[in-house]
């Protein structure tokens, strides 16, 4: 083991995800890596979600910031929000519906230290609402990941970007930041 592992942060985005969120917030709590900076964002859910986390959250001694936006910002305000929040140098980004396995983030960092790599991306394996595997996941790990910007701009997605569980170096945010003010 690491003698001195860095600070990983990890940053839940939730939004009127009652029945999903309580899931996804045991996989962030379960997480096996350590350090990690935990930051929840209620994005000012109008159902049950936000109670949910703090009922959840009054039960844990551990210290971890809950942020809930006083009006709906929208999913990019909201996860910017979680970022600058955010401690580590290495941001976990992910969302109330997803459930992340025990070992994501270590295999993230893993993949992100050993690599020297700005981006890490994660591929889901879909489940119904009973969380029960349905057998398929977003791209097909026998084939090569596709992270070309055709393939982003004619699907919306590729294997580096499609939005859930993507952690990346504070630095990228950054970078981007600066290139849209």
């Amino acid at each position: 083991m690491e003698k001195n592992p860095p600070l990983i942060s990890l940053v839940l985005l939730c939004y009127n995800h009652e029945k999903f969120v309580a899931e996804a917030l045991d996989g962030v709590l379960g997480q096996t890596y350590s350090p990690l900076d935990i930051v929840i964002i209620d994005d000012c859910s109008q159902d049950r979600t936000a109670d949910i986390v703090a009922a959840k959250l009054a039960s844990l001694h551990d210290h971890i910031r809950f942020i809930r936006n006083p009006q709906n910002m929208g999913l990019l305000i909201a996860r910017e929000v979680g970022i600058l929040a955010a401690r580590g140098a290495f941001i976990v980004d992910t969302c109330d519906d997803d459930v992340m396995h025990p070992d994501m983030v270590a295999e993230m960092v893993e993949a992100w230290r050993a690599k020297a790599v700005s981006l890490v991306t994660t591929n889901q394996e879909y489940i119904d609402e009973h969380s029960r595997p349905l057998g398929r996941t977003f791209r097909d790990c026998n084939l090569p990941a596709d992270d070309s910007f055709e393939t982003l701009v004619r699907d919306g997605a590729n294997a580096c970007c499609n939005g859930d569980s993507m952690g990346f170096e504070r630095q990228v945010f950054k970078n981007s930041r600066s290139r849209t003010s």
